[in-house]
């Protein structure tokens, strides 16, 4: 049977394959890209070319091959286009394919048949990915297809795979063990590391207590635990995780140690990535990771660069060396004020901590203990509030505070029709219900040294 290529793209992710619909992008889930990192996606979609094109104008091979030998059809997903420019789709698409091939099965992965001329697709050949696999020296992923009847809708290419057998020889990683912990469990497991590695913690206690309660396997405790020194130290960690769960560490770390940490990040990252190269293939999503620390390099070289021009102009104008507002927040905008505002976001699901409110993502992370008074609580999320951007400049002036219980007290300089204009009413308290028990103490002392800063300052009596 001939393919219809009736069907835009878009509906056929959405009626034919039952996820999103992918936009520009070559394939979807049921859930957006950064949930199915963490493992909660139920299914995967792409579309599969017929024939490959050449360039703009002509067109080569026909892109889905069958074995003759064992009858098997196969299609190939280069992680570049040899001796063309590289198209922006293939790298997500690789980083996908990866997910959704280490999921635990059953996990449902369908293609849909695309024509390369119309950019159409036909609803009635939908295959099945039944496998995908590395090629050898990483260049490409192999697509084992589930073809009904053997008819693909399109004419295929009849070439013998002799060397199949090594094509096939490397998987993708495992996420059964440590790739397919639940987030919380990566936050578990970071809490633990961070007391072990900042505050003198047992390590022998630690692993203990992550066995016990949430039950993670001992095993896969003790090889996240030696992946977090190993990021601390910049050494190559060897244990597979997700990079969800690489991105919770590795802002642990920045939140305590700041942008001095980067160079060991990115020299561990790396280190990974050349292993897991070795063993499975490249690991898309944690080049992106990658990708990512080493933006952050550069961004905090040219933001020092910036700050140390403005301080010296500050300096010859006034003659003082105390940064300004404006230098204050360049300063604070760097790698570790950013891991402490991720922080906060997953600490208060991206609300603001006393109206629990969204505010249109107009959130600020507030240091309780102000950045320049302790050096030490600057990542610490116990130190923290996100406060919606009316809030959070009263609150850093001091005309706003909390007390032990969590409510929100006034100064007595605030302006009554200030306070009215900004939503400071009578019975406002911190909606802080769901953390533990250890971290609102935490936050409660903190705050008392809040308050007793902005009386020291007359702003309380």
């Amino acid at each position: 049977m001939a393919a219809n290529f009736s069907m835009r793209s878009n509906q056929a992710y959405r009626d034919v394959l039952d996820v999103l619909e992918a936009g520009q992008r070559w394939f979807a889930f049921d859930v957006p890209i950064a949930v199915a990192r963490n493992g909660e996606a139920t299914r995967f979609g792409m579309t599969l070319w017929n024939y490959h094109r050449a360039d703009d104008k002509s067109f080569e091979a026909w892109a889905i091959t069958r074995d003759p030998a064992s009858g098997t059809f196969w299609y190939r997903v280069g992680k570049e286009r040899e001796g063309r420019a590289t198209q922006p789709n293939r790298a997500p698409l690789w980083e996908a394919l990866q997910i959704a091939a280490s999921m635990p099965k059953p996990f449902p992965m369908n293609a849909v048949l695309k024509d390369a001329k119309t950019g159409r697709c036909a609803p009635e050949f939908v295959f099945g990915i039944a496998e995908v696999r590395v090629q050898e020296d990483s260049s490409a992923l192999w697509l084992k297809l589930d073809v009904p009847g053997n008819d693909v809708g399109t004419p295929f290419a009849e070439q013998s795979l002799p060397d199949m057998a090594a094509v096939l020889a490397i998987q993708p990683p495992n996420r059964k063990r440590a790739g397919s912990l639940p987030i919380e469990h990566y936050l578990a497991i970071r809490h633990a590391a961070t007391r072990i590695n900042f505050e003198g913690g047992s390590r022998s206690e630690e692993i203990l207590a992550l066995t016990t309660d949430p039950g993670i396997n001992e095993g896969t405790a003790s090889a996240l635990l030696g992946n977090f020194q190993c990021l601390l130290q910049g050494k190559a960690f060897k244990a597979p995780m997700q990079a969800a769960g690489l991105r919770l560490f590795i802002d642990a770390i920045l939140a305590r140690l700041g942008d001095a940490a980067l160079p060991n990040l990115v020299s561990a990252v790396r280190g990974y990535i050349d292993y897991a190269i070795s063993k499975w293939g490249a690991p898309a999503e944690m080049s992106v990771v990658l990708t990512e620390l080493q933006r952050a390099v550069a961004q905090g070289a040219a933001v020092k660069t910036l700050f140390d021009a403005a301080q010296y102009a500050a300096s010859a104008a006034t003659g003082s060396t105390l940064p300004s507002e404006i230098l204050r927040e360049i300063w604070v905008r760097g790698p570790q004020h950013a891991a402490f505002r991720r922080e906060l976001l997953r600490r208060w699901d991206g609300r603001c901590s006393v109206h629990g409110a969204t505010c249109n993502d107009q959130l600020r992370a507030s240091h309780i203990v102000a950045w320049s008074l302790d050096e030490g609580l600057r990542g610490d999320a116990n130190n923290g509030l996100l406060l919606s951007v009316p809030l959070d400049g009263l609150f850093d002036r001091g005309l706003i505070t909390f007390n032990g219980a969590g409510e929100l007290i006034a100064s007595h300089q605030l302006a009554a029709d200030t306070a009215m204009h900004f939503g400071v009413r009578p019975g406002l308290r911190l909606a802080w219900d769901h953390l533990k028990d250890v971290e609102r103490e935490a936050i409660r002392a903190n705050l008392a040294r809040h308050r007793e800063q902005h009386k020291a300052a007359g702003l309380f009596k």
